[in-house]
């Protein structure tokens, strides 16, 4: 009991801390400490919306990619901590998510190799070693230089991840005008897109608090101009800081409220 009232006690902390200052790193640790106990819910939540005030953070994706991982979301974990590779070479959760990951799928060659580039990096890391005992050798020439695409680390600075994937994720989780942004930057690289301007157009909807009908979807499939469809004053006023500074407090009661136990 001492133990679960000490990891309710340090949640309280972080996210008074995070509601103060909606771009704090500490929403890392309060990812994780929801993932300890179970409340993956709010750990993605918590993980993906600080991605969103954070978008070069790599750490904050490896917590998003340890959450999925968690939910067994195989796909997005992997993708997440991809993410966060691209967004920092040197970032050594996301090099052990990823191994972890590939191991918990029966992939023990690509965890070999996602350790053995990982162990370039790091070389005295004790749990990278660890895992290194357990998995099978890699061969000299692919430990120098041989990263299959998905360890492949990408340098430069990055924005969010531009793809429906990280849409269709904002959308899980009520962040409309974030997943509206990424269509949008996806529709600039293909304004004939019929498709992505029809998915435009639901989200519209649904940031208005409607269920796009299949009336509205029948339109939305018609052919358009090429210019990319306004947004609505509502939404195209919604700036992503403003929209965490306004609803954050709110959020972060709701979950305090709902999960009162550890």
């Amino acid at each position: 009991m001492t133990d679960k009232k000490a990891l309710q006690a340090r949640i309280s902390e972080l996210i008074i801390t995070l509601s103060k200052d909606p771009q704090s790193t500490c929403f890392v640790g309060l990812a994780d400490l929801y993932r300890q106990t179970e409340q993956l819910d709010d750990a993605l939540e918590v993980a993906l919306r600080g991605t969103w005030e954070l978008p070069e953070y790599a750490p904050g994706y490896a917590a998003v990619g340890r959450v999925y991982a968690q939910r067994q979301v195989f796909e997005k974990s992997a993708a997440a901590f991809q993410r966060a590779i691209e967004a920092d070479p040197r970032c050594l959760d996301a090099y052990r998510g990823m191994a972890r990951l590939k191991r918990e799928q029966g992939d023990l060659s690509g965890a070999a190799m996602v350790v053995a580039q990982a162990l370039r990096l790091f070389p005295d890391d004790a749990t990278l070693k660890q895992m290194q005992v357990s998995l099978p050798a890699v061969l000299p020439g692919k430990a120098a230089g041989s990263e299959s695409p998905a360890t492949r680390p990408v340098v430069g600075a990055m924005k969010p991840i531009t793809t429906a994937t990280i849409a269709e994720i904002y959308i899980e989780q009520g962040l409309y005008p974030q997943a509206l942004e990424v269509y949008r930057e996806l529709l600039a690289s293909a304004p004939q897109d019929a498709g992505l301007q029809r998915k435009i157009a639901e989200i519209e909807a649904l940031a208005r608090g409607e269920s796009p009908t299949r009336e509205k979807r029948v339109a939305a499939e018609a052919p358009t101009p090429a210019a990319t469809p306004p947004l609505t004053p509502s939404v195209a006023s919604m700036k992503p800081g403003t929209v965490v500074l306004e609803t954050l407090n709110g959020w972060l009661s709701a979950i305090q409220a709902r999960r009162c136990r550890v």
